[in-house]
């Protein structure tokens, strides 16, 4: 015991983890790993939802409330009005403020989303449509939202329930709008020190109003248990003891009986302090169904109708000496606290502690008085990040400091400084200081003489990595096909249609961002990172390559992804800088971006211009195809493009059809925008292929006098000509392009929809319509599957990928591969390949990706190659255990293996079914036996180079109607037939087509990544960047045909990201198609409806 040494006072101090101590919060392991409890995750037995029919008018009586046609719904239980509420007492309820507040309308609605009818259904759809059907008739009356017009004589009377009470809960009312008069100071004082100052300055403050926006918005589960009389509730409540005693005054449920409960909360900022109707209604609801009912609002409804924040008109007259000492402060208050005094503010604070306007100044005298008054606007008034009002009370003080100091002309911190009650010392921030440059962003102009030179690092470099570069911001030329050739046919050409053809940027903005967490560990010297890697082996050789660090020392972990499409395939500077962190530091380093980082600096998609000749016969036969491109590459060339193909695969830009010679050269520029050039849902560059040549197609039939539909069926690839070589070097494995273009204008019924068009554009001419009919077709061809070691590398790394199986002795299985799922459902997908393939049901098969130490290399998981590419690796790994398990078997049943065959889930012995072997079996005897010449165990490994690249290809038709004066389109059909070779799983299929079409529409619809010429990105929130919800989706309708790829093992050719191929066409098609009859040719994306209506400017429609 002598020798235990005592630890010191500070050890000992320093073990306790008290005040002063950096501990680590204890609450955030369980929220990192999304093991949270928030309201929404609450579910009860028998448990019923709940939403409210809200007033879309601010002032109106309640005339009649028709609840029939919503009780009448399959689904809906109960439909609650202020009616209903009344015999219990609950129509109303006490405020925080000493107010009441209606919880139902009764009689009359006094804000915009004020809660008219609470409807009760078996879930959230079924109680939204009852909704729909509730209806209110409503007479409007006069509005009144500026607080100063409020207490004028012909003002509205909006609170008629207390319109008589000269006396409210904080003193005397002097106007039915006026709530309470609060004052503060010594007014008399005060008014002498302003008229006797040297210097007064006089000024209006207003503090608009804002809202906390909580990112979880508020909810709540409330449950009556009937047999005990106890009342349960979780919800978001800041202040659930407070709402235990209003919930017990308003129910009359002692409150031994209620119990509240706060789950964890997504963030208050004072949101969550009061009592909504929500919580009420819910209460009332499970009294009366007798289960548990759960409401939880939307954001419209939370941003609309809960408590806000500010809104103060601040009237301030502050003096002073020449010298600048404070002599005295005034301030009069008109606050805007909405249709009921609901402010959650300390009952003898009716306006919180506004009082502590002196700031932090020694001012001798001040005088506070605030006005409260009823507008028709939302209630509530709460401390959002602030306690009760000191943000408007400090914005006021600091806003009158800056008005004095310009008064008396003397610098503001001097007088500050001048008037502290005492000196502090604040720390000083050091801000980068920029010497901004001359800018380009335009590509066409990065080659100029005098265009400012962007890498300065290699402006002297005559050659880059794919060969001559003939300006400082040049990067590469790349050219495939044959020029000459090409510009031969095309001077002898009888009819040559020529284009420009641009396809904007725009960002896969998935609905996770990019992030990692670094952890190096210095003992072993591993080096761990969990990311948003679609390629983590690539990411662990890129990571080895700049730490130094060998690979086998490094662990690359891809956990669930939120969505990639090529996003996540490049590496970042935060990857990079996490990892030094993590070295420097030796603790983990976590980053994650936020959505205007994103947007702003991760990798785009698309910027290409395309320069398009075309010729053909004067029947229509194509004889020839030029394209010149100019690719805006940013700031640097960090294209997630195969290293012999720069400009990925553009030059499948042939398409479907057969045509003869073709030649294409792209330029490569820097700008100043972020880098990239991501496969966003296509396979390097092959949407782009796909749009210009489609864009092509319809030049052309306009030039010609020909439907496009009728040209593209003439230059088809016949089903014979496959494999087919194209005219710029690709190998086409199969397809029936005939086959699904005839389905496809069946389907649809073409020639009808040909003839509403003519119908419909008659009668815009004859001045009966202001609508355009437009008829979108499209017909790609997409090269997928990127892997063959001969053609395709990243980094010098070949693009194949691996599968390694083990089946456990019970004939379970687990497959790893170098791939990670990021929404496509490869789990699933996987699993099924190898249930065909060995027998064991999917549901016994487990998939692990995205570990470097557990799984085989691959090169991951984009440009749709994890069913071509990893796909077949797990059928050829299946075959090998099939192989190896057909040895076992035919040692149990004591016959050469030859005399086996398969079927479904087991081999037996021809020509005598009932002897046989099931793989379940097999799995167990390969661990307890001992077979001569087989190794124990059944495992295998694949990795798969493919011979070929896959083309799945596919017909889509878009219509659309558009309103020429408002450039407003209206989706009416969307038709989408695929080939994809063999179908995995249909299911899956079509959630992936519906998925790709939804972000086609994006693109060619509205969403872009613009910059001004300054550089500065004018598309960086997702107030901008366009994402489609439910209501700008349409309906889809899919199709398919099926011609297998000949080299793949089940015949496969990929689905993901064909739809965004082939609909980004469609819907760009079905624009130029509606205007074509008044003489449009081409018009660039997006088709945001600004841009539709300047078309009809320009050609003259709007007159």
């Amino acid at each position: 015991m002598d020798d235990v040494k005592t630890p010191s006072r500070e050890e000992r101090k320093s073990a306790l983890s008290g005040l002063g101590t950096s501990r680590k919060r204890v609450e955030d392991a369980r929220f990192t790993q999304g093991k949270g409890n928030y309201v929404d995750d609450i579910k009860l037995k028998g448990m019923l939802f709940g939403d409210f029919v809200r007033s879309p008018v601010a002032h109106a009586r309640v005339k009649n409330i028709d609840t029939s046609a919503a009780l009448a719904l399959p689904g809906v239980h109960a439909v609650l009005t202020a009616a209903d509420l009344e015999p219990l007492g609950l129509h109303w309820m006490p405020t925080l403020a000493g107010d009441k507040q209606m919880v139902l309308a009764d009689g009359k609605v006094l804000f915009q989303g004020q809660e008219v009818a609470f409807v009760v259904g078996d879930d959230r759809y079924a109680v939204a449509d009852g909704v729909s059907l509730v209806e209110v008739e409503y007479e409007e009356l006069a509005v009144v939202t500026d607080p100063f017009k409020a207490e004028l004589k012909d003002a509205p009377i909006l609170r008629e329930d207390i319109a008589d009470q000269k006396e409210g809960a904080h003193g005397a009312r002097r106007h039915p709008n006026h709530i309470f008069t609060w004052e503060a100071g010594e007014k008399e004082e005060t008014n002498k020190v302003l008229e006797e100052a040297e210097v007064v300055a006089d000024e209006m403050v207003y503090y608009h109003r804002t809202h906390p926006c909580p990112l979880e918005t508020c909810g709540c589960v409330a449950s009556m248990d009937k047999v005990n009389g106890k009342l349960t509730v979780w919800g978001t409540f800041q202040a659930p003891h407070a709402v235990r005693t209003v919930a017990s005054l308003i129910s009359s449920i002692p409150e031994h009986n209620i119990r509240i409960i706060s789950p964890d909360i997504g963030g208050g900022f004072g949101n969550k302090v009061g009592v909504y109707p929500g919580y009420v209604c819910s209460i009332v609801a499970s009294i009366v169904t007798g289960v548990p009912i759960k409401w939880v609002e939307d954001r419209m409804d939370n941003l609309m109708a809960t408590a806000f924040a500010r809104d103060y008109w601040m009237h301030g007259k502050i003096s002073a000496t020449k010298e600048g000492k404070i002599t005295g402060l005034w301030c009069h208050t008109t606050a805007d606290h909405g249709a009921f005094d609901a402010c959650a503010d300390p009952t003898k604070f009716p306006a919180g502690f506004m009082n502590i306007c002196t700031g932090s100044y020694d001012i001798p005298v001040a005088y506070l008085a605030v006005d409260g008054v009823y507008t028709n606007k939302a209630p509530g008034g709460v401390a959002y990040r602030c306690s009760f009002r000191v943000t408007e009370a400090s914005y006021f003080i600091e806003r009158m400091i800056e008005v004095l100091a310009q008064k008396l002309g003397m610098d503001s911190a001097e007088l500050r400084s001048k008037n502290f009650i005492k000196k502090e010392q604040f720390p000083y921030t050091s801000e980068v200081e920029y010497e901004e440059l001359a800018v380009v962003t335009d590509p066409f102009k990065a080659e100029l003489k005098d265009a400012p030179i962007l890498r300065e690092d290699i402006a002297d470099q005559k050659e880059g990595a794919h060969g001559a570069r003939r300006h400082p911001n040049h990067i590469f030329t790349w050219e495939a096909g044959e020029k000459e050739e090409t510009n031969k046919v095309l001077e002898e050409a009888e009819v040559v249609a020529d284009e420009m053809v641009y396809y904007h940027r725009t960002h896969p903005c998935p609905l996770e961002t990019c992030g990692c967490v670094a952890s190096m560990d210095k003992v072993n010297g591993k080096l761990t990172v969990w990311g948003t890697f679609q390629a983590p082996h690539a990411v662990r050789t890129v990571a080895s390559l700049i730490s130094s660090i060998p690979e086998h020392n490094i662990r690359i972990i891809s956990p669930d992804i939120g969505g990639g499409f090529g996003n996540k395939v490049g590496v970042y500077p935060g990857y990079v800088c996490s990892i030094v962190a993590s070295i420097v530091t030796g603790v983990p380093i976590k980053w994650v971006e936020d959505r205007m980082d994103n947007l702003m600096a991760t990798a785009f998609a698309r910027d290409y211009w395309m320069h398009g000749k075309i010729s053909a016969t004067k029947e229509g036969k194509i004889t020839g195809l030029w394209c010149h491109t100019t690719a805006d590459h940013g700031a640097f060339d960090a294209c997630a493009d195969p290293t012999k193909f720069p400009a990925g695969f553009m030059n499948i830009c042939t398409g479907s059809y057969d045509i003869p010679v073709a030649y294409l050269a792209v330029d490569g520029v820097y700008t100043n925008k972020a880098p990239g050039g991501v496969a966003y849902r296509c396979s390097f560059r092959v949407t782009e292929a796909s749009y210009f040549i489609e864009r092509m197609i319809e030049v052309l039939a306009q030039k010609l006098g020909m439907d496009s539909a009728e040209l593209r069926s003439k230059n088809f690839i016949k089903k014979e000509q496959f494999p087919y070589t194209s005219a710029l070097g690709w190998e086409y494995d199969s397809g029936d392009y005939h086959q699904a273009w005839e389905k496809a204008m069946t389907s649809v019924n073409y020639k009808q929809l040909r003839e509403d068009q003519a119908k419909q554009l008659q009668l815009f001419k004859d001045g009966k319509s202001r609508k355009l009919m437009g008829i979108g077709l499209s017909h790609f061809t997409e090269i997928v599957g990127a892997g063959p070691v001969k053609n395709c590398d990243i980094l010098g790394l070949g693009m194949f990928d691996a599968c390694e199986i083990r089946i456990h002795p019970t004939g379970s299985a687990i497959a790893r591969l170098g791939t990670i799922s990021q929404g496509q459902g490869h789990a699933t997908t996987f699993a099924q390949i190898l249930a065909s393939e060995i027998g064991i049901p999917a549901s016994d098969i487990t998939l692990e990706e995205g570990d470097t130490d557990t799984a085989p290399y691959g090169l991951g998981t984009y440009g749709s190659r994890s069913t071509p590419v990893a796909g077949a690796a797990t059928a050829m790994a299946g075959r090998k255990i099939r192989a190896k398990a057909q040895m076992i078997a035919a040692y149990l049943l004591e016959v050469h293996d030859d005399d086996l065959e398969w079927d479904v889930d087991r081999f037996s012995v021809k020509g005598a079914p009932e002897k046989f072997k099931t793989m379940k079996e097999i799995a167990f005897a390969s661990y307890n036996q001992a077979i001569p010449g087989v190794e124990p165990g059944l495992e295998a490994v694949s990795y798969y180079d493919p011979p070929n690249m896959t083309y799945p290809n596919g017909a889509y038709v878009v219509v659309m109607e558009i309103d020429v004066d408002t450039g407003v389109s209206d989706i009416k059909q969307v038709y989408a037939l695929d080939d994809c070779g063999t179908r995995i799983n249909p299911m899956i299929i079509e959630g992936q087509v519906h998925g790709g079409l939804t972000e086609a529409l994006a693109i060619s619809m509205g969403q872009e990544i613009a910059y001004d010429e300054q550089g500065n990105v004018m598309t960086g929130t997702l107030m901008d960047f366009f994402i489609p919800t439910a209501w700008e989706t349409p309906n889809y309708e899919t199709d398919y045909t099926e011609t297998p790829s000949p080299h793949h093992p089940i015949g496969a050719k990929g689905v993901g990201e064909s739809p965004n191929v082939g609909g980004v066409s469609a819907f760009s098609n079905a624009v130029h198609d509606a205007f074509k009859p008044f003489g449009l040719t081409q018009a660039h994306m997006p088709h945001d409806h600004w841009r539709v209506w300047k078309i009809a400017k320009d050609l003259g429609l709007h007159s």
